[in-house]
C-alpha cells in the first residue's frame, strides 16, 4: 500500500507539471499572434504636476502662521503686566482715576513742547490736565489741603511733565498764587521743563539754609512760582527729616494756595515717603504700556491710603481705545 502511494503521487506531480507546460505553451503562443493583449486606455501626459500641490501648502502656511501668531499674542498678553487702558487700572486698583493724558508727540529737542498747555491749550492732552486741576482744586479744597505731591513706582513715568502741567492749569483757576517745587534732588527737570538758568540756588540749598527764607530761590515761570532743584551736597534724607523742612511746609502753606511737589520715585529712594509726611494728598503717575501692576501695588503699599488722592495715567492712545469717537469732539 505504501508502494503503491507512492507511485500515484509521482504519477500525480507528473501530470500537473505537464498542464502547467501546456498552459505556458498556450499563453505564448497567444501573445506571438496578438490575442494576449490589448491596449485599453492610451496613456497621455498629465495636464499638471503631481506635486508639490501649491495651494494646499499656501493654505497650510496661512493656518499655521495664524495660529502660531494667535499663541505668540496670548502668551504675550498673558506675560505683560501694565496697564493699556483706564479699564485695565479700574480693574486693579480701588484708588480713583484722575485723569488720563494721551501721548503726546513732541520735539524731543525742546522740552518746552512738552508743556502742552501753553504750546497747545485746545488738544486732548491740555484739557486733560485742566479736568485734574480741577479735580485736586475740588478734593483739596474741601479738605483745606494745599500740598500735592506727585511721585510713581520708578523713573520714566512722566511725574515732571505732569507736575508742570498741573501747575499751569491750577494757576489759571486758583484764587491764590501757586507754587511748583522740584522735589527731585537725585534727577532735577523742572528747570530744563521751564527753560530756568542761572537761578541762586535750588531746593537742597533752601533746606540747607539757616533762616528758611524761600524768597531767595523762587523763580517766575509764567503764571507759577518755581523752586526749582538742585543736586544735594550731603544726605537729603537728613535734611528732609528735620523740623526745619516742616517748618519750611507750614510756611507755604500760608502764603500759597497750591504747592506741587515734583518728588522722586518711591522704590528706588526715600525721599518720597519723607516728602509724603510733609504733604497732605499723593498723587501716583503711571505710564500706560510700561507701569508693571506689581511694581505700582508695591509703591502705593508704602503710604497712607487716607493722603492717596488718586492716579494719573499717562501715554494712553486714544485712538486704539474703544471710547476713541468720543474725543474726535
Amino acid at each position: 500500500m505504501t508502494r503503491e502511494y507512492h507511485v500515484n503521487e509521482s504519477q500525480f506531480h507528473d501530470m500537473l507539471d505537464k498542464q502547467l507546460d501546456a498552459k505556458l505553451a498556450l499563453g505564448i503562443q497567444k501573445s506571438e499572434t496578438g490575442l494576449a493583449f490589448s491596449v485599453v486606455e492610451p496613456a497621455s501626459l498629465p495636464a499638471a504636476p503631481s506635486s508639490p500641490q501649491r495651494e494646499r501648502l499656501i493654505l497650510m502656511g496661512l493656518f499655521a502662521g495664524l495660529g502660531l501668531g494667535v499663541v505668540l499674542a496670548s502668551v504675550m498678553e498673558q506675560n505683560d503686566t501694565t496697564f493699556s487702558t483706564i479699564v485695565d487700572l479700574q480693574g486693579f486698583t480701588s484708588m480713583p482715576i484722575l485723569a488720563a493724558i494721551p501721548s503726546i508727540a513732541t520735539d524731543t529737542k525742546s522740552n518746552g513742547g512738552l508743556i502742552i498747555t501753553n504750546t497747545d491749550p485746545d488738544s486732548v492732552a491740555a484739557e486733560q490736565y485742566r479736568v485734574l486741576a480741577m479735580k485736586v482744586q475740588q478734593q483739596c479744597g474741601s479738605r483745606r489741603a494745599t500740598v500735592v505731591l506727585l511721585t510713581s513706582a520708578a523713573g520714566g513715568e512722566g511725574k515732571s511733565m505732569t507736575a508742570v502741567n498741573l501747575a499751569q492749569a491750577l494757576a489759571s483757576i486758583a484764587a491764590g498764587p501757586v507754587l511748583l517745587i522740584d522735589g527731585d534732588m537725585r534727577k532735577p527737570r523742572i528747570h530744563e521743563y521751564l527753560n530756568i538758568k542761572n537761578y541762586d540756588g535750588g531746593f537742597y540749598d533752601l533746606l540747607q539754609s539757616a533762616d528758611g527764607n524761600y524768597s531767595r530761590h523762587l523763580t517766575k515761570a509764567g503764571n507759577i512760582s518755581v523752586i526749582p532743584g538742585s543736586k544735594p551736597t550731603g544726605n537729603p534724607v537728613a535734611v528732609l527729616s528735620s523740623p526745619k523742612a516742616r517748618g519750611l511746609f507750614e510756611k507755604l502753606r500760608n502764603d500759597f494756595s497750591f504747592v506741587i511737589v515734583d518728588a522722586p520715585p518711591t522704590l528706588p529712594v526715600a525721599d518720597s515717603h519723607i516728602l509724603g509726611g510733609l504733604s497732605d494728598k499723593v498723587m501716583f503717575i503711571v505710564r500706560a504700556r510700561k507701569t508693571p501692576r506689581e511694581l505700582f501695588q508695591h509703591a502705593v503699599e508704602g503710604f497712607d491710603s487716607e493722603n492717596l488722592m488718586g492716579v494719573v495715567l499717562n501715554d494712553v492712545d486714544y485712538q486704539r481705545s474703544r471710547y476713541a469717537y468720543a474725543y474726535e469732539y
